[in-house]
């Protein structure tokens, strides 16, 4: 079909200069249109090069951190001394900068020779280039992970201190467990030694049943009362810099003071992540959420409360996620331009909606003249009064309608350059090192400081339950009078429960010690795995997006962000051990298979893209003689 096309501009061509006789020279200069295909065919060949010298930098970005890393493990091994580990630390911290940033600028330098590609393709070839960008991205995103796990399993070997800290507090869990037991057994004994008999169990039973009591009906509400404050206070110090906040349908008052209260570095993740959400077709990513910088905890408790702060993405993400933001932005200014239009000026015509209008205008004054005309001729036409009357009154109902799209259109520009000049001024609001980042991290240092206070308050609610869970009775189990009813027996293998098995002969005291000796011997037996023994979980708050159908079509109109909880089981993660250390060596292992499939493909998509720009220019199939029906030279 392309070869049709072209011969009839030819022809329309040499009949537009006025030439009607054609010679039977045969030019041997290559005609513009294939001229223009091979210069084409050319530059993609050339970016397709290029492109896949973002596959070799890749690899060499990776050699060379390898080798910086074994130079510092060299250094390390010389020494292995603390201040030798310190700095063997800042080393790899360095190495992985440098990969990072490296391999930022190749994916960057690789989605511009991608665009050079794709603007002179055909469909057939743009498909095939996305596919080899995308394996591309694999190996390059593959190598990155190597990278960073051979550097992770670098650190483990020189310094486990975090692996153990993890590995430590774990440890501390079990040794309550054992201590208790502990203190269990010495009171059974205790008890069998002095032949407590049934009175005297009885006033054991009581004396737990008053502390019971005491710390359910007064303990437990004073500290409760004061986590609730310290919550309170941590959520209105969070307030500034918390753009999650949700709210009810009646609350819109409380979300306008919130919208105002936000502090600019808040507003700006705030804007990006709502157009992430509009372009996540395009899967971009301005913001990154961090919950591991600002974590409070305190020794001895089990919670910990993170504050989520956001930073920029790094490298080619936050390049990309700017570049599509802002070529859609100009992209409808230029289409809103285009549908306003321009009067017309003394060489050119008026277009869009000005022109509309002032043809309008200009035939409004032509009819109008007309109809004059008309009623002062001694003998009007009737016909043509009424004519003219019903065409007036239609170019001012057009008028009218041209008027209304100027003022839409004319709006419509200026709300989108302002867009893209508040998009703009975002950027600048959340860039690295900005004062609103500055005010921003400050105020979160801050929250950081309620948070911690809210843990210190929740930590002595959990001190205050555990000791009421290990006598084992709850609110449920006593009366009115504040007597603890007749058929309660407390938890299962608590105090209250022990004495109240010995007081109505269910048990006896050697099967408490045993029962207890194998609850220390199963919590050493933990400590020994490294691994929890319960499948205890808990929930988080998550985000994944989902698709929308608006009309029911069946067809997904856009992606969503939406809340999830999600369930998280309580297991170890420790990284102390050597089974911590033979994870670490598979999952490189791992790495490297994939990355020898990724390369695979890559190369094949590489070699199928080259054969078919190669052969695009026989696709288009232009004729280049006249025998092959190609354009003749015009008689001179």
């Amino acid at each position: 079909m392309r070869k049709k096309f072209i011969a009839v501009y030819a022809l329309m061509a040499v009949l537009a200069l006025g030439s009607t006789t054609l010679t039977s020279c045969v030019d041997d200069n290559e005609s513009a249109s294939v001229t223009a295909i091979r210069n084409a065919k050319a530059d993609q060949l050339k970016a397709l090069a290029a492109l896949s010298n973002a596959q070799a930098e890749a690899a060499k970005i990776q050699a060379e951190a390898e080798a910086a890393l074994r130079n510092a493990q060299a250094e390390w091994q010389k020494e292995q001394t603390e201040e030798a580990k310190q700095k063997f630390a800042v080393q790899i911290e360095v190495i992985k900068a440098q990969a990072e940033r490296d391999i930022a600028l190749a994916k960057k330098d690789a989605l511009q020779y991608e665009k050079e590609i794709w603007e002179n393709a055909d469909a057939k070839i743009q498909a095939m280039v996305s596919d080899y960008q995308s394996a591309l991205q694999d190996v390059i995103d593959t190598k990155e992970k190597l990278i960073e796990a051979k550097i992770d399993y670098a650190h483990f070997e020189v310094d486990s201190t975090l692996a153990e800290a993890k590995y430590k507090e774990f440890v501390i869990g079990q040794n309550q467990i054992i201590a208790q037991n502990e203190a269990d057994i010495k009171r059974l004994q205790a008890l069998a030694e002095g032949g407590a008999d049934k009175t005297a169990l009885a006033e054991q039973m009581e004396v737990l049943a008053g502390q019971a009591y005491k710390m359910l009906y007064t303990d437990l509400p004073a500290v409760e009362e004061k986590q609730a404050e310290a919550e309170k206070a941590k959520d209105v110090a969070y307030l500034p810099i918390n753009i999650d906040k949700p709210f009810t349908s009646d609350q819109e008052h409380e979300k306008m003071e919130w919208e105002a209260g936000l502090l600019p570095y808040a507003k700006g993740v705030q804007t990006l992540k709502a157009y992430e959400a509009e372009y996540s077709y395009d899967d971009i990513k301005f913001i990154e959420a961090d919950n591991e910088t600002y974590v409070a905890s305190i020794e001895g408790c089990y919670e910990e409360e993170a504050v989520t702060v956001y930073t920029r993405s790094k490298g080619s993400d936050f390049v990309n996620a700017t570049q599509v933001v802002e070529n859609a932005l100009n992209q409808k200014i230029a289409t809103a331009t285009a549908n306003l239009g321009a009067k017309k000026t003394a060489t050119v015509a008026g277009t869009g909606a000005l022109g509309n209008l002032e043809q309008a205008e200009a035939d409004l004054k032509a009819k109008q003249a007309a109809l004059a005309a008309e009623n002062a001729k001694p003998n009007k036409d009737q016909s043509a009064i009424t004519q003219l009357e019903g065409e007036i009154d239609d170019l001012n109902v057009n008028i009218e309608q041209y008027k209304e799209l100027v003022a839409q259109y004319t709006e419509e520009i200026a709300d989108l350059k302002q867009e893209l000049k508040d998009f703009q001024a975002t950027l600048e609001v959340v860039k690295e090192g900005s004062d609103a980042q500055k005010q921003y991290i400050e105020t979160a240092k801050t929250v950081l400081k309620a948070a911690e206070a809210y843990v210190t308050a929740l930590h002595e609610v959990h001190k205050v339950q555990s000791a009421i869970d290990l006598i084992g009775l709850s609110k449920y189990d006593f009366n009115d009078k504040m007597e603890v009813n007749a058929s309660v027996q407390g938890t299962n293998g608590s105090e209250y429960n022990q004495l109240y098995k010995l007081y109505s002969n269910t048990a006896d005291v050697e099967a408490l010690i045993a029962a207890c000796e194998k609850n220390i011997a199963e919590a050493k037996k933990a400590i020994e795995r490294g691994e929890m023994t319960s499948s205890t979980y808990h929930w988080e708050s998550g985000t994944a997006l989902v698709p929308v159908d608006e009309d029911n079509d069946g067809n997904i109109d856009y992606w969503q962000e939406q809340q999830l909880q999600i369930k998280v089981y309580d297991t170890l993660d420790e990284r102390f051990t050597e089974t911590t250390r033979a994870m670490m060596e598979e999952n490189i292992k791992r790495l490297e298979e994939e990355l020898a499939v990724y390369e695979q493909i890559a190369n094949n998509y590489k070699a199928a893209l080259d054969a078919a720009i190669q052969a695009s220019d026989s696709d288009v199939n232009v004729p280049e003689t006249p025998e092959e029906g190609g354009e003749e030279t015009p008689a001179e």
